[in-house]
């Protein structure tokens, strides 16, 4: 899927860039995840974190591009996961999906059927 190319270089360069306008981003990015954990977990309600799928494509020009981004979210996810007892799901990768261009929208949606099959 072509597409999964374009679609992920757009992605992690711009996440790149943002970073380099400023670098505080995952800094705030988690402690807004955080906040919003407690603030529902306060309310009784569990927190579930997922990764959707994404196609093989994607995923792999994602990780060419900007690798320590999805290696410091799965580091995140880890320490988050410990610390406030959240369950995380990580599609990204599956198998059962990535290798199945006929699931998905584009490179990083499901489709219709996609979407039936993940759920």
């Amino acid at each position: 899927m072509l597409i999964g190319n374009e679609i992920a270089s757009k992605a992690a360069n711009n996440h790149l860039k943002f970073l380099r306008l400023d670098p505080n981003i995952p800094v705030q990015s988690y402690q807004a995840l955080t906040d919003t954990i407690e603030m529902l977990q306060n309310r009784g309600i569990r927190v579930v974190l997922f990764t959707p799928p994404y196609f093989s494509s994607y995923n792999e020009r994602f990780y060419e591009i900007a690798p320590e981004m999805i290696e410091s979210m799965h580091l995140a996810v880890d320490k988050i996961s410990a610390d406030y007892n959240v369950e995380y799901h990580d599609a990204a990768s599956l198998t059962e999906f990535s290798t199945h261009p006929e699931l998905f929208y584009n490179s990083d949606h499901l489709n219709e059927c996609g979407m039936r099959a993940f759920f």
